[in-house]
């Protein structure tokens, strides 16, 4: 078996037909399509984790392909968050046919393809090989989520919902200025153009931008309240795989890209890691 074949088609499926399934559920709108279509998007989803384990399991060559005529590769740190998007996706997608069911009030079409979008735009997020094709991916899993949290429409989930978007934009402007200040133009290029003494600058806008998505300490002000107005599967992927892309997002950028990197952002990354583990652990005993 072709392994780089077999990843590339697989994460194309995935992504490719998660959405296709998603945007079906707005034309094919019955009770039994939309079950159809549920369960279609779990297999979809699934096969992320498929390109994920053959990769794994090979050579680790990286793999690259072209997504709708983008360039993108399965690495070895991509691969591994791909495996958490292919096995919680599928789950979330399965619960969410008697979920959604016996929850009336969603309008579960356009839930769908809100969903459909999440997960193919986490998937991209990991799969993008420049900073342009990564913060459209980033961007499209952030517009979606926003939409799957307002879900039911009430004004609760409004409020949440817009506090989020608040938060998300000011981390991709913080992104923005990231890129923009680093003036890189390819991820493989991070260490060739940009010297450790002046990545701190960058490093901040970074650090924002990503430790905003985290919920990190002081970041995470949206994060209480936006996970529990989404519907349950829904809010089961942000807390479980999306705040996994910003951890996803510092190793790209920092720690693999730049091997160099003296032990103080790393340091400074794992402080307010700790600081925002402690902090909720002193608010759920209370």
């Amino acid at each position: 078996m072709d392994t780089s074949f077999f990843c590339s088609t697989a994460l194309l499926i995935s992504i490719l037909g998660t959405i296709f399934l998603g945007i079906s559920a707005l034309i094919f709108r019955s009770p039994f399509a939309i079950r159809v279509i549920q369960m279609l998007m779990s297999v979809t989803a699934f096969f992320a984790a498929l390109a994920a384990i053959v990769f794994l399991l090979g050579d680790l060559t990286p793999v690259s392909a072209f997504l709708l005529g983008v360039p993108v590769q399965i690495d070895t740190l991509s691969a591994i968050f791909l495996l958490i998007i292919g096995v919680a996706a599928p789950m979330c997608q399965m619960y969410s046919i008697s979920y959604l069911r016996n929850n009336s009030h969603y309008h579960i079409p356009s839930l769908l393809l809100c969903t459909a979008l999440f997960v193919g735009g986490m998937e991209m997020v990991l799969v993008m090989t420049t900073p342009f094709s990564f913060f459209f991916a980033w961007e499209i899993m952030s517009v979606s989520s926003f939409f799957l949290i307002l879900a039911d429409r009430e004004k609760p989930s409004i409020k949440a919902a817009m506090q989020y978007m608040t938060m998300t934009q000011v981390g991709a402007m913080a992104i923005i200025l990231g890129l923009f200040t680093a003036g890189f133009q390819l991820f493989e290029n991070f260490s060739v153009l940009v010297p450790v003494a002046s990545l701190l600058i960058p490093f901040c806008f970074f650090f924002l931008g990503f430790g905003s998505k985290a919920g990190l300490v002081p970041l995470h002000l949206w994060l209480p309240a936006a996970h529990p107005q989404a519907p349950s599967h829904i809010s089961a992927l942000l807390s479980g795989v999306m705040l996994k892309m910003a951890v996803y997002a510092f190793l790209r950028f920092f720690f693999v890209l730049h091997p160099d990197l003296p032990p103080f952002f790393g340091a400074m990354v794992l402080f307010f890691g700790l600081f925002s583990a402690f902090f909720g652990v002193l608010h759920a005993s209370t």
